[in-house]
């Protein structure tokens, strides 16, 4: 069996990690956008706080890697190559692909509570 090159096992092992990331984040329902329509419309503000403590503990973290001389913010790529006309665009485009169909579905929670058409959404 041939060695895995470092770029290979670095490759294989953000796979799994995604995997496993995004398993988790499916079963808990860990989406910004809901979460912020289950707080506005519903009163539940669950996913809200779940938001907050993953970004408390990302922030947390970032700085005790910092400070313990383990991470340098010089060697982030994304702290590396930053250029305005780059964010605009990768804002532009996150924004839209998660708009769009929040924009469908919200027409189609209008219409049901309109009794017009289709089930309510609200999951």
């Amino acid at each position: 069996m041939p060695e895995i090159s470092d770029a290979g096992l670095a490759a294989l092992i953000g796979l799994a990690t995604g995997m496993i990331l995004g398993l988790a984040s499916r079963i808990g329902r860990f989406c910004s956008l809901a979460a912020i329509e289950d707080a506005t419309y519903g009163g539940n503000d669950n996913r809200l706080r779940m938001w907050g403590i993953a970004l408390g503990v990302a922030i947390l973290g970032s700085h005790l890697l910092m400070s313990a001389g383990l991470l340098d913010p010089a060697d982030v790529y994304y702290l590396s190559t930053w250029s305005i006309s780059g964010r605009l665009r990768a804002g532009c485009c996150s924004a839209s692909a998660w708009r769009w169909p929040a924009i469908a579905a919200s027409a189609r929670w209008r219409g049901s509570a309109a009794g017009t058409s289709g089930p309510a959404l609200w999951w």
